[in-house]
């Protein structure tokens, strides 16, 4: 059976993502040491994880909103002193670091791209923020390879369907391939998709047990061996 589409996600499946919140975890933390008052850069990355967390599922959507604000609270708690002035401009300093400069391209993307264009129809979609994200987008140098790409508040099975009514997919021909059991992988079945996950070290809130077994990708060019002369 021939493939019809394959669905890429974009954070932490084609560029870096986790790695980037990690670099201005470390940011965060080397900045908060002149101004805390108690703990230790262990214990402010915590707390700042679980505040960012809690402020997603709050907003109900991943936001750049949601770490930011992570940041001020994280530094109040620790300092004992609200987020004004110079440390609000280093908060700032760390969120344009974050968002705005290009994301580094994961190994084997481009290669696979290249590999599927014009033999598939590709496509992407990503949640968060349209404005942070589409300038990643842009920034990635991949969106050339996909025929259409789609931004949306939240990855569910409701988008997943939606998608593949205005894209015109045959769900039951194509392929989903994200790093995201939550956000790609079990959405995705449930609208028909075939699936394979990525394994990347995931964010905590994107953790789920998969609905079944999907297949599983240890480098991004395995895909190609996993559908063979399907594409």
């Amino acid at each position: 059976m021939n493939v019809d589409a394959v669905i890429f996600d974009f954070d932490d499946t084609l560029v870096y993502s986790y790695a980037t919140y990690q670099r201005a975890t470390e940011l965060f933390c080397a900045f908060l040491a002149s101004y805390a008052r108690f703990g230790c850069a262990e214990d402010w990355a915590a707390y700042l994880h679980d505040q960012d967390i809690r402020n997603v599922r709050q907003r109900g959507q991943v936001s750049h909103h949601c770490f930011t604000e992570a940041m001020v609270q994280t530094f109040s708690h620790f300092s004992g002193r609200p987020a004004a002035g110079p440390a609000l401009a280093a908060i700032e300093r760390i969120r344009q670091e974050t968002y705005m400069a290009p994301p580094a391209v994961i190994e084997g993307a481009p290669q696979l791209l290249a590999a599927l264009q014009g033999r598939v129809r590709l496509y992407l979609i990503t949640e968060g923020d349209v404005t942070a994200q589409t300038n990643r987008l842009q920034g990635s140098g991949l969106l050339s390879y996909f025929l259409a790409y789609a931004i949306v508040p939240h990855k569910n099975v409701d988008a997943y369907r939606e998608l593949l009514e205005k894209w015109k997919i045959d769900a039951s021909r194509s392929w989903m391939v994200g790093n995201s059991i939550r956000s790609d992988i079990n959405p995705a079945h449930r609208a028909g998709l075939q699936t394979a996950h990525f394994l990347r070290n995931d964010w905590v809130y994107d953790r789920e047990e998969a609905v079944v077994a999907p297949y599983r990708l240890q480098r991004l060019g395995d895909f190609l061996e996993l559908i063979g002369d399907e594409a």
